[in-house]
């Protein structure tokens, strides 16, 4: 047979095959819906536990701690991931439960510390990245002191130091007369400390702080989370901010605000501060020891 017209009848099937497949392909394409860029993630919400400390003897702490109760209790029936884990009365050396709020009173016999009741609690139901509202309810005084558990440079201590020794981040919410007396400021920690502690206080150090009060800002705070609201996330991005924080108490009231203390401005007080579905893992270096903000970079 004559080579060309082996070559021919070769080269036709193959021809013919490669229409078929383009025309194929080109069917195919025309069914193919347009390009889309990004992707769109379920931003969490942030997870909060919060452990109530009285340290006053008096029916007021009560009705504070049940306030903030049912601000946590009615955001977590919305869907917010919050707890509680404790509420109990602290006096820096006795831990002891009252009759009331029976879901989470505890009699202690033994004597406790104050340090050794919040690492008791400290990581109670933890889940990684979240924030642990301390909120303390009692007398405070012009001169610094906390009634029953000593100054408050004590206690901020105390609490700063515990977060650092269980990387655990921390807000302290001050409830007492006299709030911001002699509380030493967040720059007076060391940098890890700055890092996981954050502070909001009642009052101003001239001022006295009313009962009844800072469970309802608890839950117009906790609603915001729970609804998503652009009014305290202003970037929908799932993290809180100290900025973010005191716009939004700015909002309720005008002096609230002033009172939310934290490294900075860009502090992530509610919410993981870092990307919070790609876990990091080093196979060279410590494991569990980085920065909420840590920035994996290829190599």
């Amino acid at each position: 047979m004559d080579r060309r017209l082996f070559w021919c009848f070769l080269l036709i099937p193959v021809l013919a095959l490669f229409g078929l497949s383009k025309a194929n392909v080109e069917i195919a394409e025309d069914k193919i819906p347009p390009p889309t860029y990004g992707a769109t993630y379920d931003v969490p919400q942030p997870s909060i536990r919060m452990l109530c400390i009285k340290h006053s003897r008096e029916h007021m702490a009560d009705g504070d701690a049940n306030l903030a109760i049912k601000a946590v209790t009615n955001a977590a029936a919305k869907g917010l991931p919050i707890k509680i884990v404790g509420n109990h009365f602290v006096d820096g050396r006795l831990v002891a439960g009252f009759p009331t709020n029976t879901d989470f009173v505890q009699r202690i016999y033994d004597a406790e510390t104050l340090t050794q009741y919040v690492n008791k609690y400290i990581k109670a139901d933890a889940t990684p990245g979240d924030t642990l509202i301390i909120f303390t309810i009692g007398h405070g005084f012009p001169g610094g002191g906390l009634q029953n558990i000593g100054q408050r440079r004590d206690v901020q201590k105390v609490l700063a130091e515990a977060a650092e020794r269980n990387n655990q981040k921390i807000l302290w919410w001050q409830l007492s007369c006299h709030a911001s007396s002699s509380l030493p400021t967040i720059d007076t920690l060391t940098p890890r400390q700055q890092e996981l502690l954050t502070m909001f206080a009642s009052s101003a150090a001239s001022e006295t702080s009313a009962a009844y009060v800072q469970g309802n800002i608890m839950a117009k705070i906790f609603d915001a989370m729970a609804g998503r609201s652009a009014s305290l996330d202003a970037n929908s991005d799932g993290k809180i901010t100290a900025a973010e924080l005191r716009t939004f108490m700015n909002t309720i009231n005008g002096s609230y605000g002033s009172r939310v203390h934290a490294r900075g401005p860009d502090m992530v007080i509610f919410g993981r501060a870092g990307v919070p579905f790609l876990p990091i893992v080093d196979r060279n270096g410590p494991q569990g020891r980085y920065d909420e903000d840590y920035v994996l970079l290829p190599r």
